[in-house]
């Protein structure tokens, strides 16, 4: 019985962490088109690793 408890948990946690990734890919989506209609243009952040002397 206790088996089927996790079972049952573990596939919710399965789906509910995709429904979660769909839903983080629909507000990417939905922030995009927002700045591109007010003409927010997206800039390069630099971060340590582009100061990293053993990048070439």
């Amino acid at each position: 019985m206790m088996n089927v408890l996790i079972v049952i948990a573990l596939g919710l946690a399965v789906f509910f962490s995709f429904v979660a990734w769909l839903n983080t890919q629909t507000i990417i989506r939905d922030l995009t088109e927002i700045k591109a209609k007010l003409g927010i243009v997206e800039g390069e952040k630099s971060t340590f690793l582009d100061r990293d002397i053993d990048n070439d």
